[in-house]
């Protein structure tokens, strides 16, 4: 991975180690992953990643990048309790001390990467490249009505994601059982929470952020559910709902200009000769409405539309539904958090 600044060369990471304020000690492992903020390594023996803020952004905002790291333990700490298995999970926090730069970090559980790809937008992009097209009906139903369950218990925490995309939702699994898990909160929006960031700045990512997402007063759980209609189009078509460049995406986004399903290529065949396919776009198209009011009012009423589209024209193939698993494991009984304790933020959230 090409790293811009000189000071994030993963490099001077290189056989470092976070320790956090209970004792416990992470060794630096490779560098799985990277974003604007922050850079992502393993850590050898267990199943965990190190999220450490890159030190150019550190040094650059050193205010905002503390917030930033603040809002998202705050935020993993409160969806601690729900223990669902659709969210990434919270197992340590600290900092680094890197140099002259003291480098927040967050220990999160890790999802393993499976020859399918590690991301939502990965698995698309092999589906794409192995059938030359988007994902079949019964396989969308399956993943995206797991990932209505963790999107839903987000937003009853009181937790507006603000930047679900396809780099954001990490899957597991093989086709028959894939299993989501929203990741990175670092733009996250709660209740009781101030901005971090002020309006202005747009942190989601054109195509599959919604209009309001630049106004943080402005930000509500319908904020993702236009990303849930454009993560959800994009697995079905087989190619984002608004492409070009960020101005003209950004162009689109708020005119409400969307080509059609039926106007993709990679859409599935089984759903271009389906019933359902006029209703499923009208669907989506009222669900990526620039206006927050037009949308459906949550993510649970947008999947009982959507889904039902979707298990129509699975059962008009002779095919059954597969039932979705509410089993939510405690967070607590799994081992990644075995022997530690995590505190709960008590002031008003960032």
């Amino acid at each position: 991975m090409e790293l811009a600044d000189p000071s994030d060369d993963v490099a001077r990471f290189s056989g470092l180690a976070v320790t956090s304020a209970s004792g416990a000690r992470y060794p630096l492992g490779e560098l799985i992953g990277s974003g604007s903020q922050a850079l992502v390594f393993a850590v050898p023996g267990a199943p965990l990643v190190i999220k450490v803020l890159r030190p150019s952004f550190v040094r650059g905002s050193p205010e905002i990048s503390r917030l930033v790291v603040e809002k998202e333990h705050a935020a993993l700490a409160r969806t601690f309790g729900l223990g669902s298995p659709y969210l990434v999970r919270l197992a340590d926090r600290g900092v680094l001390l890197h140099g002259p730069l003291t480098l927040p970090w967050l220990a999160l559980g890790r999802v393993p990467r499976g020859p399918l790809g590690l991301t939502l937008g990965e698995r698309v992009t092999t589906a794409v490249s192995a059938t030359g097209t988007g994902l079949a009906p019964a396989r969308a139903m399956r993943l995206f009505g797991r990932l209505a369950l963790g999107l839903g218990a987000l937003h009853d925490a009181g937790l507006v994601h603000r930047d679900l995309k396809p780099s954001n939702v990490l899957v597991s699994g093989g086709i028959e059982d894939e299993t989501p898990l929203i990741a990175d909160f670092g733009v996250v929006r709660a209740a009781g929470m101030a901005p971090t960031f002020g309006a202005g700045f747009l942190l989601s990512t054109p195509g599959y952020g919604a209009p309001e997402s630049a106004h943080p007063t402005r930000v509500v759980p319908a904020t993702d559910v236009f990303s849930f209609a454009a993560l959800a189009f994009l697995a079905l078509a087989g190619e984002p709902p608004f492409q070009g460049s960020d101005l003209v995406i950004w162009a689109y986004v708020q005119g409400g200009v969307l080509r059609p399903l039926a106007a993709r290529e990679r859409l599935h065949p089984t759903l271009r000769t389906s019933a359902e396919l006029g209703p499923l776009q009208s669907l989506l198209k009222r669900a990526l409405s620039p206006d927050p009011g037009h949308r459906p009012p949550s993510v649970q009423a947008l999947w009982v539309e959507l889904g039902g589209h979707l298990a129509r024209v699975v059962r008009a193939e002779g095919q059954a539904p597969a039932p979705l698993s509410r089993a939510v494991p405690s967070a607590r009984s799994t081992g990644l958090f075995e022997g530690r304790v995590l505190s709960r933020d008590n002031e008003d959230d960032t």
